[in-house]
């Protein structure tokens, strides 16, 4: 038998998923305007209103993901096995240098352009390079208004693959914030 939610409950979620959204945008602006400070402690609310409607849907009858641990019951950080839904950010050493390949660069290019000019990503390297697993695997770093700064340790990536056997421009797509892996 299904179970009925009341309005007010599905009112009550309907303005937790628009605060988080709310909190979402202006995390970005603030990471445009350079306040990561201000960024991070916008970032945690948007975490904690998250977390609370999660915990009231599961309440409510919605299923924990497979695989879900409850905080501080999962794996050591660190202990994981790499993921293995996307290539890693760094090359490995099986991955082959490519030459340059102008059209699918510019697809990845394009794929990005809309959070590029919204962000004000400025691109600094990008390499290419092919794995059997992954096919063709193209990596750009980037700043986000002078950020991370030179020397932090930190850097900003964007991802893009495409299997050989693909039938699409681009597989899968990704960027990763303040990530400590060597610049390109």
């Amino acid at each position: 038998m299904p179970r009925i939610i009341d309005e007010e409950r599905l009112t009550a979620w309907a303005h937790a998923c628009l605060r988080i959204n709310h909190l979402q945008t202006l995390t970005q602006r603030e990471i445009r305007g350079g306040s990561l400070q201000r960024a991070c402690d916008l970032s945690e609310r948007a975490r904690l209103a998250a977390w609370t409607l999660f915990n009231e849907m599961v309440e409510a009858g919605a299923s924990k993901p497979p695989g879900y641990a409850e905080p501080g019951t999962g794996p050591e950080p660190g202990s994981m096995e790499p993921d293995q839904t996307r290539p890693p950010l760094a090359p490995a050493g099986d991955e082959i240098p490519v030459q340059e390949q102008a059209s699918f660069e510019a697809d990845c290019m394009a794929a990005l352009k809309p959070a590029a000019d919204h962000l004000g990503y400025a691109f600094t390297k990008s390499v290419l390079t092919s794995s059997a697993k992954w096919g063709l695997i193209w990596r750009a770093d980037f700043l986000v208004q002078g950020r991370p700064p030179p020397g932090s340790g930190m850097v900003n990536r964007a991802l893009a693959w495409r299997p050989a056997n693909a039938t699409s421009k681009i597989e899968g797509l990704m960027t990763a914030f303040g990530q400590r892996v060597a610049p390109l």
